[in-house]
């Protein structure tokens, strides 16, 4: 008998070495990931983009990858490329199933650079650190063996040029074509062909070989190509694709989204109405006055029109402390041109170099409205309240009037003087939650869950913490229940997660550029305060509370 049973152990033990989905089991294993790591096994090179929405497990996808290659074939240099907010996230995860990880930073610069090759071993590094010329050229000297990109959608275009994550960290992907390579992202299209298939070029650098970056979509952006690269090297799952396909039972709650519609007061219509009249009509007569005044082109025009357009949408819209702010920008009288003036440029050059600055900002803030926030440290305040003042050079007398009459409103609210219904229809909802013990069945997860409050803006996140605080403190007896992160207080992030961890009554007001890379699932109520610009922001709040591990229906 004995005789018989030794085989069948050995094959046993066989298989539960080398079979995918008991390599790094600790971590709950999915069917969707085990799938990828799979297919991965049987692609030479192994180069793949990892897809999957937030939420799915992307970081344990990929170390489930490399502990399997690794039964395979030898790692001995591995490198993960991380947003600088992901670095410690990585390096715990890592951590946890036994793999130890060099930091490639500034205090270790000096050590690495002594080493013809790096040493054996598993580093890691910040995106925008390790971009860089000095640090470029220490990594280009070592023989990867695995590279790992996560936010993979922050190397790419801006219009047509590369950015230089792409160029410098791309330069060593594309170099390193034996290696075994993951990016990770679950927004890597965010609407222009030619930037994805940047993207789909470290994959494949031989698409280089047929035309340049800038072209790509010529020759690639077909409904063919894509379906061949779909599930051999791009791989993209949802949430109901986990529930309804591999899993057959709900491993994610249902996410439910809810639009909550505002009636202003009289006075507070009358400001929305300036801001749409200043972002409109105001706006289509100022073209006529730079057109007389200036003597610019078209679409120099059209493009400096259309940033204030934004500047003047984003910030009315957001708070009346928002709107003072950015307003009162555009009204000042010592703005741009005339630090250019005192710096000693003559009245054309000023204008020039103001037009210049205003088309740079352009492309900026196109990156940052879209979703690509993980290079900036602040929120998008200071970026508004810096192209706000170029603009004083160009607006004319019944703009200026019509700017200052909005600002006054904007006070009154401040003060207290006219109610501010979008905050009021805030603290309801807020209400709901924690003193409504008897709702529809529908919504039976929304009583005293944990809220988290999404602005875009760093004093919109502070103007609704002081409301809020005294909410809190009046309806129910806890000013600890609320807290915010924003770009101020990042370091806190531990803290942070802590808190909301706790029992009680919590309600987080964070920002884009501070939430990147927080996971919130011990909340599952999502508020926006202001409408996202791009579905690619709103889709990574979401993901943010909507994801594994969430126990509860999510309300967003």
């Amino acid at each position: 008998m004995t005789a018989h049973i030794s085989p069948l152990l050995w094959v046993t033990e066989e298989y539960l070495k080398w079979n995918p989905f008991f390599i790094y089991s600790g971590k709950d294993p999915l069917l969707h990931q085990t799938e990828i790591v799979s297919k991965i096994l049987f692609l030479k090179p192994s180069r793949i983009l990892i897809a999957d929405v937030i939420g799915l497990g992307k970081t344990i996808t990929a170390l489930r990858i490399l502990k399997t290659l690794e039964r395979y074939t030898k790692l001995n240099r591995v490198l993960f490329l991380v947003p600088s907010v992901l670095v410690n996230q990585w390096i715990d995860e890592m951590r946890s199933v036994g793999i130890k990880t060099q930091t490639i930073e500034r205090k270790t610069l000096d050590f690495l650079a002594e080493h013809t090759e790096l040493p054996s071993g598993w580093y890691i590094g910040s995106i925008d650190t390790l971009k860089q010329a000095e640090y470029i050229s220490i990594l280009e000297r070592s023989d990867w063996d695995a590279i790992i990109v996560d936010e993979a959608h922050k190397l790419g275009l801006l219009g047509r040029d590369p950015n230089l994550r792409w160029l410098n960290l791309g330069r060593i992907i594309r170099k390193k074509k034996k290696a075994v390579l993951m990016l990770l992202s679950a927004t890597p299209h965010k609407g222009k062909p030619n930037d994805y298939l940047s993207r789909i070029a470290l994959i494949d650098p031989s698409l280089l070989e047929v035309t340049n970056v800038g072209a790509l979509y010529k020759v690639f952006d077909r409904p063919d190509y894509y379906q061949r690269t779909h599930n051999l090297i791009v791989f993209r799952r949802n949430k109901e694709d986990v529930n309804n396909v591999y899993e057959l039972k709900e491993i994610f709650k249902p996410c439910d989204m809810l639009a909550v519609l505002i009636e202003p007061k009289k006075e507070e219509s009358e400001l929305l109405k300036n801001v749409l009249d200043l972002a409109i009509a105001y706006l289509g007569r100022y073209y006529t006055y730079v057109m007389q005044t200036t003597g610019w082109k078209v679409g120099k025009i059209q493009a400096i029109l259309a940033l204030l357009r934004t500047i003047i949408i984003k910030r009315g819209l957001s708070s009346p402390q928002a709107l003072v702010k950015t307003f009162n920008k555009l009204l000042e009288k010592r703005g741009r041109y005339i630090e250019l003036l005192e710096q000693g440029y003559g009245p054309e050059e000023a204008e020039e170099r103001i037009v210049q600055e205003l088309e740079d900002y352009s492309r900026k803030l196109d990156e940052l409205l879209t979703g690509d926030i993980g290079e900036y440290e602040n929120e998008l305040d200071e970026e508004f309240d810096r192209l706000a003042s170029r603009f004083d050079k160009f607006l004319d007398e019944p703009f200026r009037k019509k700017l200052e009459e909005t600002v006054n409103i904007a006070k009154r609210i401040l003060t207290g003087e006219i109610e501010d219904s979008k905050l009021e229809t805030l603290k309801r909802i807020l209400k709901l939650v924690y003193q409504s013990s008897e709702l529809p069945k529908e919504f039976g997860d929304l009583y005293r869950g944990k809220v988290i409050i999404f602005t875009e803006f760093r004093d919109t996140a502070y103007y609704l913490y002081k409301k809020l605080l005294e909410w809190a403190e009046e309806e129910l007896g806890n000013r600890d229940a609320v807290g915010i992160f924003t770009s101020d207080n990042r370091s806190e992030i531990e803290d942070i997660k802590k808190w909301l961890a706790g029992k009680g009554e919590k309600i987080l007001i964070t920002t884009d550029v501070a939430g990147e890379g927080l996971n919130l699932q011990y909340a599952n109520i999502l508020v926006n305060y202001e409408i996202t610009w791009s579905p690619i922001r709103l889709e990574q709040r979401i993901g943010r509370v909507w994801r594994y591990g969430q126990r509860k229906t999510t309300y967003v």
